[in-house]
């Protein structure tokens, strides 16, 4: 949401002047048990859990692509590349569309919408073939308008909140994981660890859309669970998020029952959020935390048992290699492909899997190979 909530969730948002804790109905907090149709599916959560951490040796990702033109210029904006995620992702596409011989130039949008803008408009003036963007969409709506009546597609990287065409946002396509699936997945795993008696915390931040439609999704699966709670679906800015979470982690703590389980739509507010836990002397039984992007602190934190029990990665390398093969369509005035990686979950049992040893998830599906193959260059 960067994932772009920090890494996904993205770009440093601008800070909020102040925090609001909303609920899934929109108003205080709520500690009654949420109550589903079909009651806990305990197993069923427990079985949603082995099946994400399963090793993804399959390749479900496009079987055909048009043969890609000679030396395509193509500018990727950075919505922050400070951002350790949206800058990773800019050296994965050079190292794909250099396998094309593609040029491929970056521009920092510095995690502001005025940033993002300017740098589009930027990229626009250099009349490229095509502009990837890690920005998002609604904040820069007028120069993606323009793009487009400049005829230069656009693809978005977690720029809105679902994967795949986005015609109204002006996007060819938007490139990312399901974030709903990411989401439910969370509550999968918090019910299959508390033996479907979770008591929950969300946080995300409410400017984001993919933020809310994990949040959305959460808040559905944890309907599910008879005997879990949602204590509270919080709105934490990313701008935020170093200052003001420990205070709520801490007013948490006090307010809820424990283990107190926090999921959260990004890594990126752990990354910046959990000092103060350390200063109180928190035990770590107290508080089980999960999250998604898979920032190499997150992976830190799961291997070595630093409150975070989940994190749920995105294949950074890959969504590149994706990107530089949707680009290859969008010049050849083809649809998107609408590939979707599944979602993989990481625990301490499987940390050093599929890139785990690196702190990142790289897929075993041969995806690079699958892509050269694809355009021509194995």
């Amino acid at each position: 949401m960067a994932r772009v909530l920090v890494q996904r969730l993205w770009p440093a948002a601008v800070a909020a002047a102040s925090l609001v804790a909303v609920t899934a109905c929109g108003g205080g907090s709520s500690n009654a048990s949420a109550t589903g149709a079909g009651g806990a599916d305990v197993q069923k959560a427990k079985d949603a859990v082995t099946a994400a951490q399963a090793l993804q040796t399959a390749w479900t990702g496009p079987t055909s692509s048009p043969k890609p033109p000679a030396g395509a210029n193509v500018i990727y904006v950075s919505s922050d590349q400070n951002n350790p995620f949206a800058s990773q992702f800019g050296t994965y596409l050079k190292q794909a569309a250099a396998k094309l011989g593609w040029h491929v130039s970056i521009i920092d949008g510095k995690g502001t919408p005025s940033g993002w803008s300017d740098g589009l408009r930027q990229a626009i003036a250099s009349k490229p073939g095509a502009i990837v963007t890690s920005a998002q969409a609604p904040s820069v709506q007028q120069p993606l308008a323009e793009a487009a009546a400049a005829g230069i597609p656009v693809l978005g990287l977690h720029s809105a909140a679902a994967p795949g065409p986005d015609p109204a946002d002006h996007l060819f396509t938007n490139i990312t994981s399901d974030p709903a699936a990411a989401g439910r997945v969370m509550v999968d795993w918090a019910i299959a660890d508390s033996n479907g008696k979770a008591h929950i915390v969300i946080v995300g931040d409410d400017q984001y859309p993919v933020s809310n439609l994990k949040r959305d999704a959460m808040v559905a699966a944890i309907k599910t669970c008879s005997g879990c709670t949602l204590e509270k679906n919080a709105n934490v800015p990313v701008g935020t998020a170093a200052t003001d979470l420990p205070t709520q982690l801490t007013s948490w703590l006090q307010s809820y029952a424990k283990p107190l389980y926090v999921l959260s739509v990004a890594d990126f507010y752990f990354d910046v959020g959990l000092s103060s836990l350390k200063n109180l002397n928190v035990p770590k039984s107290d508080l089980r935390l999960a999250a998604t992007d898979g920032t190499t602190q997150a992976y830190q934190r799961v291997r070595t048992g630093q409150y975070q029990v989940v994190t749920v990665p995105e294949p950074t390398e890959l969504l590149a290699w994706q990107a530089a093969d949707e680009v290859d369509r969008a010049l050849n005035h083809q649809p998107p492909s609408t590939f979707t990686q599944p979602i993989y979950i990481v625990t301490k049992d499987n940390i050093n899997s599929q890139g785990g040893d690196k702190d990142e998830f790289v897929p075993q599906n041969d995806y690079k190979a699958r892509y050269e193959k694809l355009w021509g260059v194995s």
